[in-house]
């Protein structure tokens, strides 16, 4: 089962990659075409695949939320800011997903 989530896990990496190359190509060809909301959604889908298979804590979500938040703000801040927007974005569906996991944690012991 443990080599099941990983190949799936695999898998959902290489797409990333794959939409992030095609990505690029659209970019450097001038193309009108965009995959980010497609990125993001891959990004989210993940995220959860991660804390499933690592059975990893809110609060583990919550801290990589903050630290990506603080990198866009510095991203932004030294004059990068489509990077840092689009780090900002990854860091809300961080916040989105630990607020939800919290959630769940907190029902789940006080039930």
């Amino acid at each position: 089962m443990r080599v099941i989530k990983l190949l799936i896990f695999a898998g959902f990496v290489i797409l990333f990659l794959g939409l992030f190359v095609l990505q690029a190509w659209f970019n450097i060809t001038k193309s009108d075409f965009s995959l980010q909301p497609l990125v993001y959604w891959l990004v989210f889908v993940v995220w959860i695949m991660v804390l499933l298979n690592f059975r990893l804590s809110s609060s583990w979500t919550l801290a990589a939320a903050f630290v990506l938040f603080l990198l866009a703000a510095a991203l932004s801040t030294l004059g990068h800011a489509g990077t840092g927007e689009a780090t900002m974005k990854i860091s809300f569906i961080g916040w989105i997903i630990g607020i939800i996991q919290a959630l769940i944690e907190y029902k789940k012991g006080h039930v």
